[in-house]
């Protein structure tokens, strides 16, 4: 019904929106030289050259109540609909900020996992590298001194103390290879071809199997 009702307030403003006219509201502000460019419901909308406006027929004498056939009920309708459509876009527009704040959010903690999984590799090598100088350096000091520490692979425990007089090779308790080089006053044990113990059965030193002061 409000429909076909507004198709007639549109004829009217086809009609009037050629005119110019001074309107003065109840609150007695007159807008001057304006042209009613369209009717709703609720209001009429005006054209000056200050700009567009929408003047609510609560606002406006009886006359333009008459004139574009102003209902309370239809008005109400019109309003509570306009509302409801902006309240939906209102929504929808905070759904897609909430949206876009997560993808932002989640992008910006995946790049700090990122750089602290970096930070974690740049220090788990500067450890291994700090700790293969220092196992160097042991390694270097007591191959100079003939002696043999644990950490030495077999080829640097022959350059520090030549070739052992015998080997006997087993197996760990995990199933690995083990190795035992006996020399003349001690015994050095290894694993996985590493120096992992020494024994000394010289007044509990080899002379060959620590390091020499």
């Amino acid at each position: 019904m409000w429909r076909c009702k507004l198709v007639l307030l549109l004829l009217v403003v086809l009609l009037d929106g050629a005119f110019a006219e001074d309107i003065e509201t109840l609150d007695h502000h007159v807008y001057k030289n304006a042209a009613i460019t369209r009717a709703e419901p609720d209001g009429i909308v005006v054209s000056m050259k200050t700009g567009i406006i929408k003047i609510p027929f609560d606002n406006l004498p009886t006359e333009f109540k008459t004139r574009f056939g102003y209902d309370k009920e239809q008005a109400k309708a019109f309003a509570a609909k306009i509302a409801q459509d902006q309240q939906v876009i209102y929504d929808q527009t905070q759904a897609a900020k909430a949206d876009a704040n997560a993808g932002v959010a989640e992008i910006a903690e995946r790049a700090q996992a990122e750089r602290a999984q970096k930070q974690a590799l740049i220090r788990e090598q500067a450890a291994r590298e700090a700790e293969n100088a220092q196992r160097e350096a042991s390694v270097k000091a007591a191959i100079q001194s003939g002696g043999i520490i644990p950490g030495m692979t077999g080829e640097e425990c022959i350059r520090a103390s030549g070739k052992p007089q015998f080997v006997k090779r087993t197996t760990d308790a995990a199933g690995q290879p083990a190795e035992e080089w006996y020399y003349g006053a001690g015994c050095v044990y290894f694993e996985n071809g590493v120096v992992v113990r020494i024994t000394n059965v010289v007044d509990g030193q080899d002379p060959r199997a620590v390091p020499q002061r």
